[in-house]
């Protein structure tokens, strides 16, 4: 039986930024590598400035890429051209995270629909409009939305106006940079199940970016943890949102609310407790990380080795990867007596 082979992959991964007026160089990203197979859904989360939506603009082609490899469906698609790029909008969608600023408020749902096909030279006419309203048929729009602009609809509607647009041409990756964090619970819930059919239906891949490890864990098989553009922790969500290898997965995981009250308190506590055992190592390595692992400074478990060199990726108990010197010594220490 052959292996199935990546739909998009990613190798060490580094996009930099100038300061205009420092003239320092950031790293956006450094050395980030995942894949994505084909008909599954990897979830990147991590905070604001974590490096998310930079990876998903390097894959999109909105900037440039420093070094490493970008390739979808075998094809290097790293530094191609303008030009070059377009025939790749067949395969490769994305849907962003405000429908208000990505939709035409100029244009009808119908011509904005239409655009994707018209622009590769496709239906025209009858078999145009009849494309128009399957595609809003498939988001749960009646057809007679093609007729209507963006700003009669609700902030939901509006979102699936834009899955609609991403998925005019068939394509098999989307990505969903922080596509349901504008919306409120409810609607957030229909669009993430909206997401789960329309893969079901139509065999479709995410990369799924997200602040908000809840949402990551409902909809992803695999998740890719970032802060300040390296990987802290990766492997199946189930695996390393119920047991995370780094602190910062842990973190991120019990910064999620909890229904209840009591529970959420006793969360509280325990992290008190835990970020009380330590505070002398804390102030010893607290500032900038240098080429050290770039959580020192906020790691209840730092020690110096943690300040001096960068972790590197090791296997965890739970077939994933983390990047902590640490690991797992320090899982033994999270819970003082």
């Amino acid at each position: 039986m052959s292996q199935l082979q990546p739909l998009l992959e990613v190798r060490n991964l580094e996009v930099h930024y100038k300061r205009r007026r420092s003239r320092q160089t950031l790293k956006a990203t450094d050395g980030v590598s995942f894949e994505i197979l084909p008909g599954t859904t990897l979830g990147l989360v991590g905070e604001s400035g974590s490096g998310k939506s930079t990876i998903a603009k390097a894959i999109l082609g909105m900037t440039p890429v420093h070094s490493g490899v970008i390739k979808l469906s075998g094809k290097d698609i790293t530094n191609l051209d303008r030009r070059a790029r377009r025939p790749l909008s067949r395969n490769l969608q994305v849907v962003f995270q405000d429908p208000n600023s990505s939709l035409n408020p100029y244009l009808t749902v119908g011509r904005t629909l239409a655009e994707p096909l018209q622009a590769q030279g496709e239906e025209r006419g009858e078999k145009l409009r009849q494309r128009v309203a399957e595609a809003l048929e498939r988001v749960g729009l009646p057809h007679e939305a093609a007729n209507r602009y963006p700003a009669q609809f609700s902030g939901g509607q509006r979102q699936r106006i834009a899955i609609a647009r991403a998925l005019m041409l068939h394509p098999e990756l989307v990505i969903c940079d922080e596509a349901v964090s504008a919306l409120d619970l409810s609607v957030q819930a229909q669009i993430l199940n909206l997401l789960l059919e329309l893969q079901k239906g139509q065999g479709l891949s995410y990369l799924f970016i997200s602040h908000d490890i809840a949402v990551v864990r409902f909809i992803t098989e695999r998740v890719v943890v970032l802060y300040q553009g390296q990987v802290m922790e990766t492997g199946l969500t189930a695996a390393v949102t119920e047991n995370p290898a780094h602190p910062y997965t842990r973190e991120l995981v019990n910064s999620a609310p909890l229904p209840d009250p009591q529970a959420q308190r006793q969360r509280r506590a325990e992290e008190e407790k835990v970020r009380a055992a330590s505070p002398k190592a804390r102030a010893e390595v607290s500032g900038p990380t240098g080429q050290g692992c770039p959580f020192a400074g906020r790691c209840p478990y730092v020690r110096e080795v943690c300040r001096a060199t960068r972790p590197p990726l090791v296997k965890t108990e739970n077939g994933g990867l983390t990047a902590c010197h640490r690991y797992p010594e320090w899982k033994s220490s999270a819970n003082p007596g």
